[in-house]
């Protein structure tokens, strides 16, 4: 689908202003390209490594225009959007170990359609402790009340405009892990443990059936083949439990409480200074609780135990078997000021709403250029497929975009870029597309 921005959009009434403030970011790039060559010993990123000590402050804020905030296929309704988020961090290190605690507010203004705003807090807490130089405890927690959308999830194709305003959503977790092992040693095991929540704060029996809780277990072993080079092998095990047994639209319960299990294999790889990556690959598997515990409810008459409703409800999750399960990250980087990023891997989530679940599987590529010793670029593209589990429904996503960035001194910076989003799905009201110019601006105290 194509938009047409000039019978289905009303343009937005800062075009005047945008376009001038749009030219005289290009006329400072133009600038920076008049500055010094860019040392070869500038690197591409400008993360840190470690956390700046104490307390610092970011700000990034971000202004732009969406022509589908709905993410609709007709009938859209556009708006000029400011977001604006800033961070308060304190870090600090002692005693072998390092301590931070942050916390984030984003603002999304939407102009014209105000209904659609909303605010999100953003809580993350990590310790990670050096017991002595063959152990290491790390825990790590986080809590998040954000808002899903109309067009989003659950409120996707025509829930979106039966919806006042975005669905508050709140989700934590929290993870501990163990390391047994010296940094440079030939063998390291790692276990960990966690649980992950994700509640939708609405009155909506539908939402609250799709509230649900995952327990986390997993344990890794390394082992160094080569100077820079380790073999792992992995396992990670997840209950997922919901609050409540969702209904399907004839009314019908449909238990999604199931067990997921992965067995993977795989290389961590630093083959070069230029060249690094990661790679799992294995099974991963879900199987649904649903019938156990069935079994267990009633017997027959000849005294075997069967299940209550099974021969109701057709419309049952059904386990998955043993699936093909990988993942994929490497980074190139040539010249130290050029840096390549691919990534490819399969996943499975929840469904929210059709299906028991769902695989996905993503493919993304990423290229970042420093021009300059104050002038950036990013180019990005990825595309993904997500099948949902006893349904016929598939979905295809496409994402691409680009963007420059100038360093305006250390501690800020500015830019532009461009977004554009599509997605093409079996099911006949949802799908979308979009294309976004924006522009964007960077503080940071240290």
């Amino acid at each position: 689908m194509i938009l047409d921005f000039n019978k289905t959009l009303t343009p937005p009434r800062c075009f005047g202003s945008c376009r001038n403030l749009l030219w005289g970011v290009l006329l400072l790039a133009a600038f920076a390209w008049g500055q010094e060559p860019v040392s070869e010993k500038i690197q591409v990123s400008q993360t840190p490594s470690v956390l700046p000590k104490g307390l610092a402050f970011e700000v990034s804020s971000e202004f732009s225009y969406d022509p589908n905030v709905l993410r609709q296929q007709k009938d859209l309704i556009g708006s000029r959007l400011w977001v604006v988020s800033p961070t308060v961090r304190y870090s600090r290190q002692a005693s072998g170990g390092l301590y931070s605690l942050s916390y984030n507010v984003s603002r999304s203004e939407f102009v014209d359609s105000q209904q659609d705003s909303s605010t999100a807090h953003t809580l993350v807490m990590a310790v990670d402790q050096k017991i002595n130089a063959y152990n290491k405890v790390s825990i790590s927690g986080s809590y998040n009340y954000a808002f899903e959308g109309r067009g989003v999830g659950f409120n996707e194709g025509d829930n979106a405009g039966k919806l006042d305003s975005p669905t508050p959503m709140i989700t934590k977790q929290v993870e501990g892990k163990y390391r047994l092992g010296a940094d440079k040693a030939k063998m390291r095991f790692t276990g960990s443990i966690g649980r992950r929540s994700s509640d939708r704060n609405s009155q909506s029996i539908v939402n609250d059936s799709r509230d649900y809780h995952e327990d986390l277990l997993g344990a890794e072993l390394d082992y160094r083949v080569g100077g820079r080079t380790d073999l792992v092998v992995e396992w990670r095990d997840r209950v997922i439990s919901y609050n409540r047994t969702p209904l399907s639209q004839d009314g019908t319960e449909i238990p999604l409480d199931s067990v997921e299990q992965q067995y993977l294999v795989g290389l961590d790889l630093e083959a070069t200074s230029k060249t690094t990556g990661k790679l799992r690959v294995g099974t991963t598997q879900r199987d649904f609780k649903w019938k156990a515990a069935q079994w267990a409810d009633a017997k027959a008459a000849s005294g075997t135990t069967v299940p209550a409703v099974a021969a109701a409800a057709t419309n049952f999750p059904v386990d998955s078997g043993a699936e093909l399960y990988w993942e994929l990250s490497a980074v190139w980087a040539p010249r130290p000021f050029s840096k390549f990023e691919l990534s490819s891997r399969t996943s499975t989530h929840e469904a929210l709403g059709v299906g028991s679940f769902v695989r996905g599987m993503d493919y993304a590529l990423s290229w970042s250029h420093q021009w300059r010793s104050r002038l950036r670029s990013r180019l990005e593209f990825s595309l993904g497929t997500d099948s949902y589990k006893d349904s016929s429904r598939v979905d295809k996503r496409k994402a691409y975009g680009a963007r420059m960035e100038y360093d305006f001194d250390t501690r800020m910076s500015f830019g532009l870029g461009y977004r554009y989003q599509e997605m093409a799905s079996t099911a006949k009201t949802t799908g979308f597309d979009k294309s976004m110019y924006y522009i964007f601006a960077n503080y940071r105290s240290k």
